[in-house]
């Protein structure tokens, strides 16, 4: 089983956590049950070629020309304003390609930013449209989140921190129906300036400011 370079690139944080999670249980799967490897992903798929489709009907891929609208969520000022002095200057957000989990699609835009310490730090927002009510729930976003009222309208939660990788990652969550927005502060979890408190309450404030489409 195989990913290119390329692929991988184009996949958000979270995504990517996701996608290696994936391929570690379809290759377990594909060795318990002696078949041959469950996944196959290409990189120019032919019209109405299933890729990334395991013989079970679970399926994984980047959608290279997909796009669910992270990119209209915020933008750069709104980061700006939001980080206020924390952060001595924020570059222009990138967004990642739509990967396509199952049916549930999901995209992130990533803001970097330099904190007032000249250590690189993240933003970044990831957005998620689930296929239905059921994959919503199967996916356990409610796990260890706290409610945290409403934001415009919409219900909103606290994610308890996460170490991922070399970062430490705290987390604001926002639920309209079948999407859900995570907004994300990320820095080096050996050198943490901004505490999580302070994180969440920027995170609360841009979350305030953004589009919720």
């Amino acid at each position: 089983m195989h990913v290119d370079d390329e692929q991988v690139g184009t996949i958000g944080r979270k995504n990517r956590a996701i996608v290696l999670v994936v391929f570690v249980a379809i290759a377990v799967v594909a060795v318990v049950l002696t078949v041959q490897s469950v996944m196959r992903v290409t990189d120019e798929p032919k019209p109405g070629l299933q890729y990334g489709v395991g013989a079970d009907g679970f399926s994984a891929f980047v959608e290279k020309d997909g796009n669910i609208g992270v990119s209209e969520v915020v933008d750069k000022s709104m980061v700006v304003n939001a980080l206020g002095e924390r952060a001595t200057s924020v570059e222009a957000g990138k967004v990642d390609k739509v990967f396509n989990l199952n049916g549930n699609l999901g995209q992130t835009i990533t803001f970097t930013f330099i904190r007032t310490d000249g250590v690189k730090a993240d933003l970044y927002i990831d957005k998620r449209v689930y296929k239905s009510s059921q994959a919503l729930e199967d996916d356990r976003i409610y796990q260890s989140t706290l409610d945290a009222g409403k934001i415009k309208g919409h219900p909103l939660y606290y994610r308890a921190a996460q170490t991922l990788g070399p970062d430490r990652e705290y987390h604001l969550m926002v639920v309209d129906g079948l999407t859900v927005y995570r907004f994300v502060v990320a820095q080096p979890f050996k050198n943490i300036t901004i505490s999580e408190v302070d994180a969440l309450a920027a995170l609360k404030t841009l979350a305030s400011t953004a589009h919720f489409n």
